[in-house]
């Protein structure tokens, strides 16, 4: 019985020894962005005015093609929104989508993003907007640059100091 399972453990580890072999590693396709995605809609120069009692309803719905990763790969991808001329190095996120290539953003969202990027309440103010693509572990690759006027709202109540 002891040589038994001593062959077998030697006969399981000749065999994963000579299935694997350096061939099999160097033949994997390198993984890497080849073509970004483009954004599409809205049209450039967009204006949204915002209003309170719009806010669940769909500011926009933003299109864009796929990102091309020269393999089969699964891609995410997110809306980022940041002020015009800005780097994006810290963007607001408009929301995400797993493949799917458009994304509705509500009135809500995008007031919300708007304030949280310095914008004041029913003033108007130019913003950036793209989409970055990702794949797990591979390069990100971010869109063109769309510009939208947005004209926030506040539901916060004046304060009066008397």
């Amino acid at each position: 019985m002891k040589n038994i399972k001593n062959s077998l453990i030697a006969l399981f580890g000749i065999l994963a020894i000579s299935a694997c072999t350096t061939e099999d590693v160097q033949d994997r396709p390198i993984i890497q962005g080849i073509d970004s995605p483009i954004l599409s809609a809205p049209d450039d120069a967009s204006t949204y005015s915002l209003l309170p009692e719009n806010m669940t309803q769909q500011a926009e719905r933003f299109v864009w093609s796929a990102a091309n990763y020269n393999g089969d790969v699964a891609v995410g991808y997110t809306l980022e929104i940041d002020v015009e001329g800005g780097d994006f190095s810290a963007p607001q996120s408009l929301g995400g989508t797993n493949g799917a290539l458009q994304l509705s953003v509500a009135v809500e969202t995008l007031n919300n993003a708007c304030l949280a990027l310095g914008a004041l309440p029913y003033t108007a103010a130019s913003f950036d907007v793209r989409i970055v693509s990702s794949a797990s572990g591979f390069d990100m690759m971010a869109s063109n640059t769309l510009t939208i006027t947005v004209n926030p709202y506040t539901t916060e109540t004046p304060k009066l100091w008397v």
